[in-house]
């Protein structure tokens, strides 16, 4: 039978009793607070009362922070000493942004009003951020806090209309600190704006700190953000707040710090994940997570095995003992029964069978991961699988090199020292310059500085200083003191170590590549030698990755069932192809879209297939993935079409059902000018101009932005060849030279320049030669020159040369007469050709 134990009376220290498993926590730290209430403050009240601004409604300095018995504990602060941390806060920081030096004051003003306690400046500092970030006050009462803490101009002139609440105060306080508070209400909208503003200057100022007393080499490396509003936003916030920071600034050095931590203060103020190892870190381990935990327990297993052996043996160590008692706990095994050597045996032999199952789990693991990644690799790249067995990777068993070689080595790879010898060449040259005028002054103004920051790339890879110049095209205020200090710098011919070492980046490329890479609805693909010559991008969409909604019909590019959206390169815009024209090797670093791209009934219909079921336009559905992919070529490439423009840019599309009228209303319906009505305009009737007073107006095509770039900065592309499947040779070339190389190293072969291969009716796949160059990625040949004559280049294709006849007309009256040609080349094929096939190769056939 159980007993229940009640005592009487009061537990020790006139504690009560708690049920539950919190009893007696929260009683003896109130008890423990009333005996601290009880004692008599151990020091003597200040001599000096603080200001009125910052005296609350009751004060708490008769509070202590009494130590518990057996030592010190930490102090419990209560809601008036935090109210009292916020008014010397405030008080400290007055109208000032971005000062550092606040925290003695602030240290000082809390000593006034509360004398009993003893902070340091960084507690204080540290409490003042926890009790601005965990909302211990709401906003009402912070605001409250602020205006007793720093009272403005207005509400002193109107103190005495407003009955302000008055604070005895001693006669030793300054008269200017003496001033009635008001509280004004009117204003609580700009409250919760203001509060944001003061948390993210604590951030800016955390930030800023931390780096300055960070080594360079031990930064966080800064991610790239999203270009968002809200990232905008924080960025445009934090600019004008670091106007007191630059101003201070001394050197290079300390702007690059300054705004290394505003880059930084940003991104925790976003939540962006900051990597807080540094940018010196090592490579990860290539041994996978689950090899090292199988291989750790073998390694415990074996050290296991030998501490029993020891035993065995006759070793009675402490450490030994105690490890053997350890491996038979739970086995009612004692060390000393009669049979304690059998059952060490036993023991022994269980942990080398299980290192044998471990090892071959390990085998085991290892073969299927083999097989794995071979079946992935032969479905990516069946040439490095083959290479990959018969030259297995040889991983090297000397020793590693040390720092020194190793940056001996980089360098002598840029440049090897060389003694010259000063012949009298040098005196002739130098008094052949002695007659050159000397430069004149270089000036660098804040434009010279915004113009560099606004053409350089946003997220490119930074230097050792880990800023990229986003960040120097945000913090705009930092334009005047780098072109000040860039000045200087120029004037005193030195520049930090920071600013003339740079970071090599090894890239390894072939020169000549055996496989076309390009991307269908995202995913990508590589084709090389496992192709013939005849096999077009609509073969490979249906026969290869069994996309089927791109259809076979006339193979002539006259029917448009088979187009496809094409990004031929990062610089043009989508177009409409006819994938049975172009061969799917000349689709090198393309984008290409299907049908199946853009919907489906899995992932759900584009908006382009839904208006066109909504208005019965199609109806046996063969064509309907070509007219679709028109049209979604159209959208992609120019914005606010119009009605007469959807209608007249469907040319290369034939459907033999609907009689095309459904078709083109559904389309119609994206156009800026359709009407609200179900009703859509016939083409007759859209030349009819709907003006009452005025003449209609026509639109004006669009500007064309240049920028001129060196020839360094271009990417050298390589040379790609396949020996195609049928034999013969296939080369993609990026410049001009390259073509006559080939041609001087096949010169006895035959060969064809390919580039919109639009003559492929003309020329039968049996009589292609055995050499095919495409020269489709040189930008050689692209684009036009104009002097007093205008000369387009061969690979410009007809939709471009449309674009430059129809620019030229508009301005320049002597090429008016290119009118005629536009008109006439819009005539010749439709649009789905006219983006591939060129000027040159359209003249030829």
């Amino acid at each position: 039978m159980d007993k229940k134990i009640v005592r009487k009376g009061p537990l020790p220290g006139g504690r009560r009793g708690a049920s539950g498993a919190g009893a007696g926590r929260g009683s003896m730290r109130a008890a423990s607070r009333a005996r601290g209430a009880a004692r008599s403050p151990t020091s003597p009240p200040h001599p000096s009362s603080p200001p009125e601004g910052l005296v609350s409604a009751g004060s708490s300095r008769t509070q202590q922070a009494a130590p518990a018995a057996g030592g010190a504990r930490r102090m419990r602060w209560s809601q008036e000493m935090n109210a009292n941390a916020l008014r010397a806060y405030f008080r400290a920081k007055g109208e000032e942004t971005g000062c550092l030096a606040y925290r003695t004051r602030m240290h000082r003003l809390f000593a006034e009003l509360e004398p009993s306690l003893t902070v340091t400046e960084q507690n204080l500092a540290d409490r003042v951020r926890y009790i601005l970030r965990s909302n211990i006050f709401d906003v009402a009462e912070l605001e409250r806090l602020r205006r007793e803490a720093v009272p403005s101009s207005d509400e002193n002139a109107t103190a005495e209309d407003a009955a302000p609440q008055m604070v005895e105060q001693p006669a030793n306080v300054d008269v200017a600190v003496n001033t009635p508070v008001v509280v004004d209400s009117n204003d609580d909208g700009t409250v919760a704006q203001e509060l944001e503003l003061e948390h993210m200057r604590s951030i800016l100022e955390e930030a800023i700190v931390e780096t300055r007393s960070t080594p360079l080499e031990n930064r966080p490396r800064l991610p790239r953000i999203a270009l968002s509003k809200r990232n905008r936003a924080v960025v445009r916030a934090l600019n004008p707040k670091l106007v007191t920071y630059l101003e201070a600034s001394r050197d290079l050095c300390e702007t690059h710090s300054i705004l290394f931590g505003a880059a930084l203060a940003v991104c925790r103020i976003i939540g962006a994940k900051v990597s807080t190892a540094g940018r010196a870190t090592g490579h990860s381990s290539a041994i996978p997570a689950w090899r090292r935990r199988i291989e750790e327990r073998i390694a415990k297993a074996r050290a296991l095995i030998g501490r029993l052996i020891c035993f065995r043996s006759g070793n009675n160590r402490p450490r030994i003992v105690r490890t053997v008692r350890m491996a038979f706990a739970g086995t009612n095994v004692s060390l000393s029964q009669p049979d304690i050597t059998q059952k060490l045996t036993e023991r022994i032999d269980d942990l080398k069978q299980r290192i044998a199952a471990w090892g071959k789990r390990i085998r085991r693991y290892t073969e299927r991961s083999t097989r794995f990644n071979q079946n992935r690799l032969f479905q990516s790249d069946q040439k490095r699988l083959y290479e990959s067995l018969e030259r297995p990777m040889v991983s090297g068993t000397g020793p590693a090199p040390n720092q020194a070689d190793t940056v001996a080595f980089w360098r002598g790879l840029w440049s090897e020292p060389v003694n010259h010898s000063e012949g009298p060449w040098t005196e002739v040259v130098a008094s052949q310059c002695a007659g050159i005028t000397l430069m004149d002054p270089v000036i660098i103004t804040p434009d010279d500085v915004a113009e560099a920051v606004r053409r350089a790339p946003n997220w490119k890879s930074p230097g050792l200083d880990g800023l990229h110049h986003y960040w120097l095209k945000g913090f705009m205020v930092c334009h005047s003191v780098l072109a000040r200090q860039f000045q200087e710098a120029l004037n005193q011919k030195s520049l930090p170590s920071l600013f003339t070492t740079g970071i090599t980046h090894l890239v390894p490329k072939d020169q000549v590549m055996d496989r076309i890479t390009f991307k269908v609805n995202g995913a990508v693909c590589t084709v090389g030698c496992e192709v013939s010559t005849d096999v077009t991008l609509l073969d490979y969409l249906r026969s290869y990755l069994r996309l089927t909604g791109t259809k076979y019909m006339c193979r002539e590019a006259g029917c448009g069932a088979c187009i496809i959206t094409a990004v031929q390169n990062k610089d043009t815009a989508p177009t409409a192809v006819n994938s049975c024209m172009v061969l799917v090797t000349s689709c090198h670093g393309w984008d290409i879209t299907t049908v199946e791209g853009i919907g489906n009934r899995l992932t759900g219909y584009n908006k382009i297939q839904t208006t066109l079921a909504e208005y019965n336009g199609t109806q046996c559905g063969y064509c309907t993935p070509g007219w679709v992919m028109a049209m979604h070529s159209l959208l992609q490439s120019k914005k606010n079409l119009t009605m007469l423009e959807i209608e007249q840019s469907f040319g290369s599309n034939i459907c033999r059902c609907t009689g095309y009228r459904p078709i083109l209303d559904a389309f119609k319906k994206f156009a800026v000018d359709a009407p609200d009505s179900d009703r859509i305009t016939d083409i007759e009737d859209l030349h009819i101009c709907k003006g009452k007073d005025g003449g209609c107006k026509k639109n004006n095509c669009e500007d064309y932005d240049w920028c001129m770039v060196l020839k360094e900065e271009v990417e050298q592309l390589p040379i790609i060849y396949i020996r195609l499947i049928d034999g013969r040779d296939w080369y993609k070339v990026f410049d001009l030279r390259n073509v006559f190389d080939i041609l001087q190293a096949r010169g006895d072969d035959s060969y064809m320049l390919v580039a919109g291969n639009t003559a492929k009716g003309v020329y039968p796949m049996d009589k292609y030669p055995r050499v095919l160059i495409d020269i489709t990625g040189i930008s050689e040949l692209k684009g036009f020159l104009l002097d007093q004559n205008l000369i387009l280049r061969a690979g410009t294709t007809l939709s471009e040369a449309l674009n430059i006849f129809k620019l030229l007309c508009a301005e320049n009256y002597y090429f008016k007469y290119l009118e005629k040609f536009y008109n006439h080349i819009k005539m010749v094929a439709h649009i789905a050709v006219r983006n591939i096939g060129t000027i040159a190769g359209n003249l030829m056939i």
